[in-house]
Order: C-alpha cells, then structure tokens, then sequence
C-alpha cells in the first residue's frame, strides 16, 4: 500500500523554526496530502522562507518534527531523500557553463546509476519536463545566456524531471510574467492531480486563492490556518494577512483592495 494513502505526504509537528536558536516561530502544525497544489501564503517577514527550509531539510527545526511520507525527514539520508522530493528556490545557480538540457539531467541523478549515465529514460524525462514548461527551445542554451524567468523556468523542469512524490517552491514565480504563472500552476495541478505533492510559497495572494485547492495562511501572528481558499475568505482569516484598516479583502474582487475603493464602489 501507498503510504501516501495512509500518512500525509508532508507534515509539521509542533515544529518550532528559526536559526541557530533563535526561533522564528513555534507550535507549528500543517499536514499535505496528495493529489492537489497547496499554496503557502502570508506576510512579509513571517517566515515562509525558513519553514520551507525546514520543510525540506535544509535546515533542522529547533523542535519538533517534520514528517516526509510518514517518518521523520532527519531518517533519510541524502539520496533517500533526493528520490522522495525534489525542491525549486529562488537562490541562484552556479551553473552557467551548463546547457539547458545539462542541468535539467542533473534532476535525474537520483535515478540514474552509480556512474551517473543517463538512459533513454532519463533523457525522455528531462525533454517532457523542458516541453512542459516551455523551455525546451532553450534546451541546446547555456544557463548564463538566460533571462531570470527563462532561469526559473528550467529549475522547475529539473524538479519535475527529478519525478519525486514531493515537489516543494518557494517563490517560484518571482521572475515569471502572468502567463507563464498561469501555464506553470496549471501544469503544477495536473501534475498534483496526477498523485503528488505540490507546495508552494507565493506573494501573490489572489493567484494562490483562484489555483491552489488548498491554502495554509502563515499569519502576522506567526501561525498557520490551513482551508480552501473558500473556507479561508469565508471565515475571514484571510482578511487579517496585511494588518491594515486601509487594506480589506473584497470578496467581490477576490482580492485585497483599498478601503477607499470598497466605500467609492459599493
């Protein structure tokens, strides 16, 4: 059996974060299961950065747990991991002297063999990836001759090429125009819907409640409240994300507005 049918794919425990002791954040608790995109949300500052971090493992929590298909992350050693979950940041690269298609292979070292040559199958992976995010044209480029969002956009077929049940980004759209947000997320979803775990971290609120089907809200108060973006806007804990009384959400608009533009408008 699946353990992802019986353990969420990605858990926090009563996890506390932060760096070397100081806490950012504490009493954490959020569970992910498959066969959906949950986006994470919040303010400035709050800390999604560092949970992602913790998240994946890049850096321990100073208590608690996190949980990766059932058992704790810090079980797994590296390579065990590697083929678990595959991870995109915004963090640069140094990988200008690769072509496209050099670092998106470098996604499929998890599966390849101790020498590290790539079979037919890797290579199809690799080329689906770049076509799926649209890339692939750039496949014969070097990374250094990319734009940022071109960068972005083979980072995020590396993950997809990794084929990893757990697939985490943080800020994975910062260099990419509207449309391509768009295709990525939707390519996100079908993957998602396909059996795995997609997370991501996002500034853009109101993208994340029209695409994700689930939502967890990183709060001022440096908590997390976890729903669907309906149950978020209905309750109205999506209303207290900026802390502001000039700054509302409008269920209208599905979007945060100015107070002033409520009042004028309705």
């Amino acid at each position: 059996m699946n353990m992802s049918e019986i353990y969420p794919a990605l858990a926090a425990r009563n996890v506390t974060i932060g760096y070397r002791g100081t806490p950012v954040a504490d009493g954490l608790n959020m569970e992910i299961s498959t066969g959906c995109v949950t986006a994470l949300i919040g303010p400035n500052g709050v800390g999604k950065s560092t949970l992602i971090k913790t998240l994946t493992a890049e850096m321990p929590p100073l208590c608690g747990k996190v949980e990766l298909m059932g058992k704790d992350i810090r079980s797994y050693s590296r390579k065990e991991l590697s083929r678990l979950q595959s991870i995109v940041t915004t963090d640069p690269v140094a990988a200008g002297g690769l072509t496209v298609k050099e670092l998106v292979g470098l996604g499929r070292q998890p599966h390849t063999g101790f020498l590290g040559r790539m079979s037919d199958v890797d290579v199809n992976a690799g080329d689906r990836a770049m076509e799926d995010v649209g890339i692939y044209h750039k496949r014969n480029s070097y990374v250094a001759e990319l734009s940022d969002g071109e960068r972005q956009k083979t980072m995020i077929a590396k993950a997809i090429a990794q084929d990893t049940p757990v697939i985490v980004l943080d800020e994975p759209f910062s260099f990419l125009d509207v449309a391509a947000r768009i295709e990525i997320l939707q390519l996100l979803n079908d993957i998602a819907a396909g059996g795995r775990c997609v997370l991501y971290s996002s500034h853009d609120v109101s993208q994340a409640l029209r695409m994700a089907a689930c939502v967890i809200l990183f709060t001022r108060d440096r908590k997390l409240v976890s729903g669907t973006p309906e149950e978020l806007v209905g309750t109205g804990a999506i209303s207290t994300l900026f802390g502001s009384d000039k700054v509302v959400f409008s269920t209208a608009e599905k979007d945060f507005v100015g107070r002033d533009y409520i009042n004028k408008k309705f």
